[in-house]
């Protein structure tokens, strides 16, 4: 600690026995470095059975949550990474819980999201989106963690305020105002987050399988993978599962109907189609994912399109890789409980 930062701090402190002044092992810089390169491994620690959930910055060393995985990890990453590794080891605990679409919160994919509530749209003769609820994002912003429903970036505006539909309230919840969307620009995501106002106690990291079943969310893919076997989850179509990954890392052009009777695309890059199944209007956003074991689910993306030709779907769709949705919303996926102060 160099006497040119102790110096203020005393005198601030007032007093010098209040005061301990400790120094980390490694800068800041080099932490930030070593969260990249992490970062940048997902893929093949994933391979190894390690899989990822989320890293962040602790004090002096670079935290590293894994989604389940034997006690023997953390001496293997620290192996690989050195002692600035601290890992957290997660528990997966499935549940057989129920809930539906339209439930109480707290919130979780598979949950319908719309902006019915913003009656001003209607006078500007706008019409009101209704989505699926895909995931659930958390962030750190102040050393303080903000929770998020994520969905398709088409769905919503960038200001909008986002609501859920209690239906047996017959009420509409604001969930939050959207904060990120990443559909308007073009982009390898066509995602987009709103805060939940009610913080951790209303987030969840589990999602609406075929309703009212709910799971959690295991495991985060690492990879696209061509002929995978996937399912997707939507207030329209509840859950489908006869489709399969025919092309990864391709360009798609998605058309959306503006007030005024028009068509505005939107070019989407390094997205994946699968064919075949159901999937119609109100099931964008919604989770994808598939079953990594029997029991355990692996997210894939969220849902951006289902293919339209002739007045007909053709069971194909669009959807925006998971591992982009999170590196251009910068955020976490929960695949742990959501906390007041620790990652999920």
């Amino acid at each position: 600690m160099s006497p040119v930062y102790q110096a203020p701090l005393e005198r601030i402190a007032g007093q010098l026995n209040v005061l301990r002044f400790i120094q980390g092992k490694y800068t800041l810089t080099y932490l930030l470095q070593l969260q990249r390169r992490i970062d940048a491994d997902w893929s093949e620690l994933a391979s190894n059975g390690i899989h990822v959930s989320s890293t962040g910055q602790g004090f002096g060393v670079v935290v590293v949550t894994v989604s389940e995985g034997a006690p023997s990890i953390p001496a293997l990453l620290q192996q690989r990474y050195g002692d600035a590794v601290q890992v957290s080891l997660g528990q997966t605990i499935r549940t057989t819980a129920t809930q539906t679409r339209g439930g109480p919160p707290p919130y979780m994919g598979g949950m319908e999201v719309d902006n019915v509530g913003n009656t001003s749209l209607y006078s500007n003769d706008f019409y009101y989106h209704v989505c699926t609820a895909g995931f659930i994002g958390q962030q750190f912003i102040d050393g303080l963690p903000y929770y998020y429903i994520i969905t398709a970036g088409h769905c919503f505006g960038g200001n909008d305020l986002v609501y859920h539909v209690y239906s047996a309230a017959g009420t509409w919840l604001p969930v939050g105002q959207v904060t990120q969307d990443w559909y308007e620009t073009g982009s390898d995501a066509d995602t987009e987050a709103a805060v939940i106002r009610g913080g951790y106690k209303q987030a969840t990291n589990e999602i609406i399988t075929a309703e009212p079943d709910v799971h959690t969310v295991d495991y985060l893919d690492a990879a696209q993978v061509d002929g995978l076997s996937i399912c997707h989850s939507g207030i329209t179509t509840d859950q489908s599962c006869n489709f399969s990954v025919n092309a990864t890392h391709v360009t798609v052009v998605v058309g959306q109907t503006q007030p005024d009777g028009s068509t505005s695309y939107t070019q989407l890059y390094d997205q994946v189609t699968a064919c075949c199944d159901s999937a119609q209007d109100g099931d964008s956003g919604g989770p994808v994912y598939h079953y990594y074991q029997p029991q355990a689910i692996s997210a894939e993306g969220i849902m951006s399109a289902a293919f339209y030709s002739n007045g007909n779907y053709t069971g194909q769709i669009s959807y925006s890789f998971i591992q982009d949705v999170r590196s251009d919303l910068d955020m976490n996926i929960c695949t742990q409980t959501p906390q007041a102060t620790t990652s999920c």
